[in-house]
């Protein structure tokens, strides 16, 4: 930005404003969600994200303990891309 005051207004102007608009489209949506939601459904929602959580930390963990050339996800996924 050079250090220019007036680029540099216009960059903070427009990061505030992003913010701005982004709550505005979470709180319009989280209204709508509301209605939607019950206790069983957010029960259940719950334990799915506690599931992907587990099944994440237990992913890293393994990745922590086995070498790599022995447990190397990225290039199976590739292969089977292939």
């Amino acid at each position: 930005m050079e250090n220019e005051p007036s680029r540099i207004r216009v960059f903070f102007t427009t990061m505030i404003l992003s913010y701005f608009v982004t709550d505005l489209f979470k709180i319009l949506l989280a209204k709508q969600l509301k209605r939607k939601l019950t206790v069983n459904r957010i029960r259940f929602i719950k334990k799915g994200i506690g599931i992907i959580l587990i099944v994440c930390g237990v992913v890293l963990i393994v990745k922590g303990f086995i070498p790599k050339d022995r447990f190397d996800i990225e290039s199976r996924i590739e292969n089977i891309a292939h």
